[in-house]
């Protein structure tokens, strides 16, 4: 096979590229704003493209990695990707050392902190029965946990 131009200079063309963006960042990040500003449309549609691929693709790398490959509530076995949620294990949401608690933000820092233990897959249904239950017995941990 025949190696093109880029290919045999890969190194030194990023070097040559990462040296001029150094050189020229305040042009290029003016450059940048400017496009943003005339574009607004067109640069929020492809945020909001980019932020919903992502979000999708990390919720589900997170409800497969702590469901073993499965993908389904741990407690009822509902399979239906809208519905999962992971759900802290022993009720201590509140002690995690993270910022963004639910949602993106904590299948991001899932993602981050390389998936610690301490979560569980469940339907949001078994979720609001898990907290209800959490609630009626005093804040002790109801037995049907994983």
């Amino acid at each position: 096979m025949i190696e093109t131009y880029y290919e045999r200079n890969r190194a030194q063309i990023r070097e040559r590229q990462a040296k001029y963006y150094q050189d020229n960042k305040d042009v290029i990040k003016e450059i940048q704003r400017r496009w943003r500003r005339l574009n607004r449309a067109k640069y929020l549609a492809i945020n909001k493209r980019t932020s919903d691929r992502l979000r999708e693709e990390y919720k589900t790398s997170a409800i497969n990695i702590y469901s073993n490959g499965d993908a389904c509530c741990s407690w009822c076995r509902q399979a239906d990707i809208d519905v999962l949620c992971l759900d802290h294990i022993n009720n201590d949401g509140a002690k995690c050392p993270m910022r963004e608690k639910a949602g993106s933000g904590l299948y991001r820092w899932l993602r981050k902190y390389d998936y610690p233990d301490g979560f569980q897959v469940l339907c949001a249904n078994c979720n609001m029965k898990k907290e209800t239950e959490f609630r009626r017995l005093g804040g002790r941990i109801c037995g049907k946990k994983t």
